[in-house]
């Protein structure tokens, strides 16, 4: 999402908003893999914010 907005001002290059968007969806996928591994009681230790719990059947869902 940052990428994008710097993409927006002329910040970086087209090329380089596309790694970096990327990037952050690896990110987000390797959370999800993480998530869905891990048993429902261990995830709010490991996940404190709440917020990733609600998508994979977690307490917050």
């Amino acid at each position: 999402m940052e990428a994008g907005r710097a993409r927006a001002r002329g910040e970086m290059a087209m090329s380089e908003a596309q790694a970096a968007s990327d990037a952050d969806a690896a990110t987000a996928r390797e959370r999800e893999w993480q998530l869905r591994r891990l048993p429902v009681h261990l995830r709010p230790m490991a996940f404190p914010s709440g917020g990733a719990c609600a998508t994979a059947g977690g307490p917050g869902s």
